[in-house]
């Protein structure tokens, strides 16, 4: 029995390890994004968002290749609280895989990114996510 847990306690122990290095992998995989917002001249509405998800990646790299004025999808869903280190200097964003970019969505979620940042609680505790419908992929970081 003695000889047994030591190795039990080494698969278990390389087991973990492995999870952590993809997590890891996962993590070296996310891409971030620029959104402006149409009609800010002052490009003080920008915010950034992550995601690794191949489908929602692919979506932005073709707006991308459109010319601004054609790139008609915008981003939706869930925020958090936070920067997460790349959303700065916001004190918010959105959640890493959980949005998608939308033709359409309701009003209730539509607004600006300055918006959220004055009335944070309201936007993360009762409407839960964020769909600025004047938002647009502006580019790739």
């Amino acid at each position: 029995m003695l000889k047994i847990f030591p190795m039990i306690a080494c698969i278990i122990f390389c087991a973990a390890c492995n999870g952590d290095d993809k997590k890891s992998g996962d993590n070296a995989l996310m891409r971030e994004f620029v959104f402006g917002i149409k009609e800010d001249d002052t490009g003080t509405e920008e915010f950034v968002a992550a995601t690794n998800d191949p489908t929602v990646i692919a979506t932005l790299e073709t707006q991308l290749s459109l010319p601004v004025d054609q790139r008609n999808l915008f981003i939706s869903g869930p925020i958090a609280a936070g920067d997460a280190s790349y959303n700065i200097p916001w004190s918010w964003h959105f959640v890493q895989n959980e949005w998608q970019l939308a033709e359409f969505a309701i009003e209730l979620c539509d607004g600006i990114p300055s918006f959220v940042e004055a009335d944070l609680d309201y936007w993360l505790d009762t409407v839960g996510s964020f769909c600025p419908w004047a938002s647009y992929v502006k580019e790739a970081l």
